[in-house]
């Protein structure tokens, strides 16, 4: 299974990765069912995904070899929540050299300039930052309004 970590820049890596976004969201069978049976891609979900970031990972540990598998699932999660519910929006590769999230996924919104890149690894990395719990969660009800 290919990872975000494993794209490399490669357009061609991050259209397998995208086809293959059913079938790994479909792990969250993998995680204790009280936090699986919550992930229903809802706003409040991203809370509940939230929590189990912060109680089981640190901005140093989610990077370790043996968890980037959970940060890509969490990064898909995050992602996907945002694109079925924010209408209009896509996943788009980035492939400018100049920008920011060069050769990583990102959420943009067709015809929009008021909704910029969404990068939802950056959402991830950001809450381990922040300890809220409610971080991602508020970026998307934010954009909801």
């Amino acid at each position: 299974m290919i990872t975000v970590l494993d794209l490399n820049n490669e357009e061609e890596a991050y259209t397998w990765w995208l086809t293959c976004m059913k079938d790994v969201l479909n792990y969250a069978c993998l995680l204790p069912y009280k936090i699986s049976k919550n992930l229903d891609y809802s706003v409040d979900s991203l809370e509940v995904l939230e929590g189990y970031i912060l109680e089981n990972f640190t901005i140093e540990t989610i990077y370790y070899d043996k968890n980037k598998y959970a940060l890509d699932f969490f990064i898909r999660y995050v992602g996907e929540t945002f694109f079925k519910n924010i209408s209009n929006l896509n996943w788009f590769f980035v492939t400018d050299k100049e920008d920011f999230y060069y050769g990583i996924p990102v959420l943009i919104k067709n015809n929009s300039e008021l909704f910029t890149k969404k990068s939802p690894l950056s959402f991830v990395i950001a809450s381990l930052d922040r300890k809220t719990g409610t971080y991602i969660r508020n970026i998307l009800k934010n954009n909801l309004e």
